[in-house]
């Protein structure tokens, strides 16, 4: 291997993916080793960010605005790559613009190494700012955004400008670098890599050279051939029904005739029975107008006669009003005859006296209880006995001895009974030794009262004297006073006896409201009778005067009424004359209008130029047109009768709905009879030629995919693999597919117009080849793969698809050769090499893993492989840790070096 190939050598990753910083050397077979989920395949998938310009062929696990988000969640995201170049070293990679602009990233190139001090701080470990630290530092180092179509011409120098040579892809052409896309994705996926797609992934990495890969036969040829066959087949009829088209033409002539007078029949019986509307019109107008005027001499007399009946009723009620009050004062005199207004005024005094007071005695009756008030009225019989003796005995109550004592000392009197102040001086009451000795006695108790706190104090009790009120000494000798109560209590004494006896009389009591409620009310209702009687006795006469008068305004107004109704019933006999000759005007214009609608609309072309007398008549003239009219239909009925025979008969190539269409175009047929037959023979012509092409050229690829299979086995010849001596592709052509692409390439041989039966046989022939073909064939159908192995003991083994091969280390093998032999044509010997992802590693046992190694290493791709164990088959082995979600990646405490490629870097 040539030791100045164009390669990358390191790749850093940034706060990208799960990484917060990561770093692998690039430039021998190195071996990713971790527990599933910690990151491998993310760190191998940002080799497309290196050697793919287009996002849309980029291949991740998830769709590309997820990808962009997860690799450059910031604008401190990274993804590095140092790369050896014909110019030296330089580095590019991709750098993320944050949220604000949807996690898009920016691919950035510029010479030099990668120097991890140009993006993070040494001191504190944190990413330096772009713009104020990175970009500054890098300017002096040519450092340079690149779009997608400058990082491929960096990539491959096809079509390069002014952008820097990388020379990692050194292609020819973009066809080249397409087909490198392609592969290159492959190899990031073997895994996934089925037979079928083995298939169309060599077609897709030739597509170039070949000619074409499928043919779309519903596309590209069966509405030709449907054409062709329809063309022939319409043709054929068209001659088989030459009579019928002929008979169609004349009818046609015929048509045209009659057509020509339609127009003048037309316009000449509208203008009739427009005429003759116009007169009904004029008719009911004048019926109209003259029932207006009837309507309206009617209307006057209707308000005369409403008048006079309304008149007529206030006049009745009026005078039923007058006789209702006559009628009444009479009543009123007979049924006061003979009353005594003051002798009844005085019995009406008594009775509501009375009743008052039997109500009274009810009320306290119905509230009051016997045992309650017999009780009360005995305890005011006692304080009435109490109080008449105080009276008899005012001049010698005892009290009258501390008139002249002081406040002290009737202070002490709250202590005692107030009935004992009540008692008179002596016996029966209260007999005293001296009166001195009670004075003194009682000023010593007064002592003993605090007048602040008012408050009773002795050595063995404490009374509170605050609610206890002081004696009014002059109160009780007041002989006012003591009189109103006395007076007060007997009558107490009294009420309380009558409520008893209420209560123990109440029945009759009852009974007695009863009938004096009832007296009452008669008496009063005579009272109110007699009122009324004197006042309408002076009022009954004018009613009588009023009441004759009225009478006489009743027979004029009747007379009125009658009246109005005999001019009514006249008006109303002229109207229903007007009126009926009005409806027959109006019959006569429905009918006019009714013929006028079923008229068939003007036809587009009828001029309406009427050469008509005014005196003909318009269902007359309606009449001719309609024979003319039904005339001309008859004859389109034919017309379009012939047409359906002619359409059934050429299979819709006439179509009776587009009369106007078909007409002309079988005139125009007929007139060109030759001129389709020579038309029909060009267009089969270039059908069958078109057929013979496309088939052609599909073989053509065939063979030529069939050239590079024995190219590619001449490479693979030259190569084994641990016990895989030999592999071979074999392309197996199908016989189904290729018959009848073959059979296709003849079409142009197929005779047409040797007789109506060739014709249809060499359409049916061509017809059957595009319906077996299904609707298209392609390349990849046209032929299987299958693989022979050489093993180590020199047995030969045979495999028809890839899934049946028992050993997945036999078929990882064979996808890394086909792979990688394909990706090596396409680049000039020894001037790139190129890292590859060989997963499932752990598939393959160490001697056969390390030999795909090797080998893959020797023609210039560096193998990077991925397994939860370390195995020594790479160059380099990476342990990968995942620490809370985030992985850090330094190759100086996460690599280990195994010396097996170093002599050949």
């Amino acid at each position: 291997m040539n030791e100045h190939s164009a390669r990358p050598v390191r790749l850093v990753m940034i706060n990208a993916g799960k990484f917060d910083y990561g770093e692998i050397d690039l430039s021998l077979p190195v071996h990713l080793v971790g527990q599933n989920n910690v990151g491998k395949t993310t760190l191998i998938s940002t080799l497309q960010f290196l050697y793919i310009d287009n996002q849309k062929q980029m291949h991740f696990s998830r769709p590309m605005d997820e990808t962009r988000r997860y690799y450059f969640p910031g604008a401190e995201s990274y993804i590095l790559f140092e790369c050896l170049t014909p110019a030296g070293y330089m580095v590019t990679g991709a750098r993320g613009l944050g949220p604000l602009k949807r996690y898009e990233f920016e691919r950035f190139l510029y010479r030099g190494s990668y120097d991890r001090n140009d993006y993070i701080d040494s001191d504190t470990n944190e990413v330096l700012d772009f713009q104020n630290r990175i970009a500054p530092a890098l300017s002096s180092r040519d450092y340079a955004s690149l779009t997608p179509s400058e990082l491929m011409e960096a990539l491959t120098s096809v079509g390069r400008g002014k952008t820097p040579f990388l020379g990692l892809v050194p292609v020819k052409n973009r066809t080249d670098y397409g087909k490198f896309r392609k592969i290159f994705r492959n190899l990031l996926h073997l895994a996934h890599l089925s037979q079928e797609e083995l298939k169309k992934f060599l077609i897709d990495v030739n597509s170039s050279e070949l000619k074409r890969t499928e043919i779309d036969l519903t596309t590209d040829f069966s509405e030709k051939h449907r054409l062709v066959k329809k063309s022939a087949c319409t043709l054929a009829d068209l001659k088989a029904s030459a009579e019928n088209a002929n008979q169609i033409l004349q009818l046609d002539d015929n048509r045209r005739g009659v057509q020509k007078e339609l127009p003048c029949l037309y316009s000449a019986a509208l203008h009739a029975l427009k005429r003759e509307r116009e007169a009904a019109i004029s008719e009911i107008e004048s019926h109209g107008k003259a029932l207006a005027e009837l309507k309206q001499k009617e209307t006057a007399l209707r308000d005369n006669l409403n008048r006079n009946t309304r008149r007529e009723g206030e006049l009745h009620e009026k005078a039923g009003a007058l006789k209702s009050s006559l009628k009444e004062f009479r009543e009123l005199k007979k049924i006061t005859d003979g009353y005594m207004e003051d002798l009844e005024a005085g019995a009406i005094n008594s009775l509501d006296h009375r009743l008052t007071q039997v109500q009274v005695a009810l009320r306290d009756a119905s509230r009051a209880n016997e045992g309650r008030t017999r009780e009360r009225q005995l305890r005011a019989e006692e304080r009435l006995e109490q109080l008449e003796n105080r009276m008899k005995h005012i001049g010698s109550l005892a009290v009258l001895a501390l008139k002249n004592a002081s406040p002290r000392t009737l202070s002490v009197l709250r202590l005692f009974n107030e009935k004992i102040l009540e008692l008179p001086e002596g016996p029966g009451g209260i007999e005293t030794a001296g009166r001195e000795e009670l004075i003194n006695n009682l000023e010593q108790l007064g002592s003993c009262i605090d007048d602040e706190k008012e408050l009773f104090r002795k050595s063995f009790i404490a009374i509170d004297l605050k609610r206890v009120p002081k004696p009014d000494l002059k109160k009780l000798t007041d002989l006012d006073a003591l009189r109103e109560e006395i007076a007060a209590q007997k009558e107490q004494i009294q009420t309380d006896g009558e409520v008893i006896e209420a209560i123990q009389k109440k029945k009759s009591l009852e009974n007695e409201r009863k009938a004096l409620k009832e007296q009452l009310e008669d008496k009063r209702r005579r009272r109110d009778n007699w009122l009324r009687y004197c006042e309408t006795e002076v009022k009954a006469c004018q009613w009588q005067n009023d009441l004759d008068k009225v009478e006489r305004d009743l027979e004029e107004t009747a007379a009125e009424k009658e009246k109005n109704s005999r001019e009514l019933e006249d008006l109303e006999e002229k109207g229903r004359q007007h009126q009926r000759m009005r409806d027959a005007a109006e019959t006569t214009l429905n009918m006019l209008t009714r013929v006028t609608g079923e008229l068939p609309g003007p036809e587009p072309g009828w001029k309406q130029d009427p050469l008509v007398s005014e005196g003909d008549d318009a269902l007359i003239l309606v009449n001719n047109f309609r024979k003319k009219y039904e005339e001309r239909n008859r004859l389109s009925q034919r017309i379009a009768d012939r047409l359906a025979i002619l359409e059934r008969a050429t299979y819709a190539e006439y179509k009776a709905a587009d009369e106007t269409a078909a007409l002309v175009r079988l005139r125009q047929d007929m007139d060109a009879i030759g001129e389709k037959e020579e038309a029909l023979r060009k267009l089969w012509s270039g059908l069958a030629s078109d057929v013979s092409q496309s088939m052609k050229s599909l073989l053509k690829s065939l063979d030529t995919l069939r050239r590079r299979v024995n190219s590619l086995n001449n490479r693979l010849s030259k190569v084994s693999v641990s016990d895989l001596k030999q592999l071979k592709l074999v392309l197996n052509e199908n016989s189904r597919i290729t018959g009848l692409v073959k059979q296709g390439m003849e079409a142009d041989t197929m005779p047409l117009f040797a007789d109506r039966e060739q014709v249809e046989r060499s359409l049916e022939s061509l017809g059957k080849l595009l319906e077996t073909a299904g609707g298209r064939i392609e390349l990849k159908d046209m032929f299987s793969l299958s693989f022979e192995i050489l093993d180590s003991t020199g047995r030969t083994r045979k495999f028809t698809r890839l899934e049946n091969i028992e050993s997945n280390g036999t078929t990882i093998t064979i996808k890394v050769l086909v792979n990688l032999m394909l990706l090596k044509d396409l680049l000039p010997e020894n001037r790139a090499r190129i890292p590859f992802y060989l997963d499932e590693a752990s598939s393959l046992d160490r001697d056969n893993l390390a030999s795909v190694v090797d080998m893959a290493f020797e023609m210039g791709f560096p193998a990077i492989l991925a397994s939860p164990d370390p195995m020594d088959v790479a160059s380099r082995i990476y342990f990968m840790k995942d620490t809370g979600g985030r992985v850090y990646l330094d190759p100086d405490l996460s690599c280990i070096e195994v010396e097996r490629h170093r002599q050949n870097v």
